[in-house]
């Protein structure tokens, strides 16, 4: 049985992001299974597998969560929050894609289990970057993230 390709869930409220981010995953040609879910609420029904997630095959577990942050209630925060509280999810790696450079943010994500935090931007050039960054890091498993630390958006 072939192996099924790595699934990375994007959790953003932003529909202009989840479409460029689409699209830049598109023009790398990634060997990764792209999900989108639209907020919080979705990401919730997503990972718990109710609805129309329950189908697993359709809606695999993901290997890498990017996860916004500033999304209506259940914002980022609370979703990883969720998230670290699950045995179940212990070892799922989080990166927080963001358009916030707050220290009070990025200190926070941290401290609630967040294994990376990059911020985003308006280039769809940068965009491009970080995607084929996201791909290197999925072509291990567990995604190995050496390739998102080098980034000049990651933060620390």
């Amino acid at each position: 049985m072939p192996k099924s390709p790595p699934t990375l869930l994007h959790i953003d409220d932003n529909k202009d992001d989840l479409f460029l981010f689409k699209k830049a995953c598109f023009e790398n040609g990634v060997a990764f299974n792209l999900q989108h879910v639209a907020g919080g609420k979705e990401a919730l029904r997503y990972l718990q597998g109710v609805d129309i997630y329950a189908d697993r095959a359709q809606f695999p577990l993901p290997d890498l969560v990017l996860l916004d942050l500033k999304m209506p209630p259940p914002d980022g925060f609370a979703v990883l929050r969720w998230i670290r509280e699950r045995a179940e999810f212990s070892n799922l790696t989080i990166c927080i894609f963001t358009s916030s450079f707050q220290y009070e943010d990025i200190r926070k994500a941290y401290e609630l289990g967040a294994n990376c935090f990059l911020t985003k931007s308006a280039s769809f050039e940068k965009l491009l970057l970080r995607v084929a960054a996201i791909s290197q890091a999925l072509s291990q498993l567990p995604p190995q993230l050496a390739s998102l630390k080098q980034l000049p958006e990651f933060r620390q």
